[in-house]
């Protein structure tokens, strides 16, 4: 016995994928500027504390200009 049928081949379906790219830049209360204290406008007693308190003030001025960085690339991926 001899069995023959007529078949057509399914359809092939095609995937498609698209990527989005999307910017997501910090939010702005992070890149606000930190206050920069001041040092004592009176003489201080302790050597150590004042080279402490340079030494903070000369971080918040580095953290500050990370944050001045940060904040002229944000203007420039907005535009």
């Amino acid at each position: 016995m001899l069995l023959s049928a007529c078949s057509a081949h399914p359809p092939i379906e095609k995937v498609i994928v698209q990527t989005k790219y999307e910017k997501i830049l910090p939010p702005r209360e992070y890149i606000q500027p930190t206050v920069d204290p001041k040092p004592p406008s009176i003489p201080a007693v302790n050597d150590a504390l004042v080279y402490y308190g340079l030494d903070l003030q000369a971080a918040l001025q580095r953290c500050n200009a990370d944050k001045r960085s940060l904040r002229q690339w944000q203007a420039t991926q907005a535009k």
